[in-house]
């Protein structure tokens, strides 16, 4: 029997994905998996296409360069809340509107990214990586 996803943020949203074989976690809040790899941008992007929430996930280390979470025909930026982006890479990443309330950016690097209207809400921003980031701004 599949178990769905036990993770819940803060503010009490349900993770809607099925947990992994004999774990209470998705793939994508199991902080034990290594997300390093070349396909995470691309697994990550299908997630964003089919406009499903990215709240919470554990994406530490992750090399998610020239990553595209921008989508014209969504009403909103993707929601990162709360997502745990540490030490990432995130060079030329497109993420115009993206929602990074409450999400640890510690040293992650946003370098020649396009954050324009992303919202960093008691996110933690210490040490990261901005240099020629298109217009970083917190609404």
């Amino acid at each position: 029997m599949v178990q769905q996803c036990q993770y819940a943020t803060p503010d009490g949203a349900q993770c809607l994905e099925d947990a992994q074989d004999g774990h209470t976690l998705c793939v994508w809040h199991d902080a034990a998996i290594d997300k390093s790899g070349p396909d995470w941008a691309a697994r990550l992007e299908a997630v964003g296409r089919d406009g499903l929430s990215m709240a919470g996930f554990e994406l530490a280390r992750a090399h998610l360069d020239g990553v595209n979470l921008t989508f014209p025909e969504q009403d909103s930026g993707v929601d990162l809340r709360f997502a745990n982006l540490q030490r990432a890479s995130l060079k030329g990443a497109r993420l115009y509107r993206a929602d990074f309330s409450g999400a640890n950016l510690l040293k992650a690097n946003l370098s020649d990214g396009n954050l324009n209207a992303a919202k960093f809400e008691n996110a933690d921003l210490l040490g990261r990586s901005e240099e020629h980031t298109s217009e970083l701004q917190s609404r």
